[in-house]
């Protein structure tokens, strides 16, 4: 297996869990977001991480940092629920070993960051 397909098994597993640990057909009670790595775990009624934090009296924004924490790049504002997507899609970099602020951390964050939000644009339950 090289390594891009190990990628792909590891989100596809991760996905899987993370759609077990809620209710069947889960989607948040206020937006209908059922993007798993989205909903908040073990919260019944089922919210997602954008309405609870707008319930807290936040605004549902994130900054992102690009290339991991303490980047030297300007954190980059997004949706709440589109930075739990790619924070996760962060994991797959450091499992790879790549260094966080190296040249290839900021890359396959930036990256991420163009095609996730393309995509999160066409239909935001997808994960990538």
């Amino acid at each position: 297996m090289n390594l891009l397909d190990w990628v792909h098994v590891r989100t596809a597993l991760d996905w899987n869990r993370r759609l077990m640990q809620q209710p069947p057909g889960a989607l948040c009670r206020r937006c209908g977001s059922k993007n798993p790595f989205a909903l908040v775990l073990k919260r019944r009624p089922v919210i997602c991480y954008r309405c609870r934090a707008r319930q807290r009296g936040l605004s549902g924004v994130e900054l992102q940092d690009l290339g991991g924490r303490r980047s030297p790049l300007p954190r980059v504002p997004i949706d709440g629920n589109m930075h739990r997507v790619l924070t996760y899609l962060q994991l797959s970099w450091r499992r790879l070993g790549v260094p966080p602020r190296s040249p290839a951390a900021v890359a396959f964050d930036l990256l991420a960051l163009v095609l996730v939000n393309e995509v999160w644009r066409e239909d935001q339950d997808d994960p990538v």
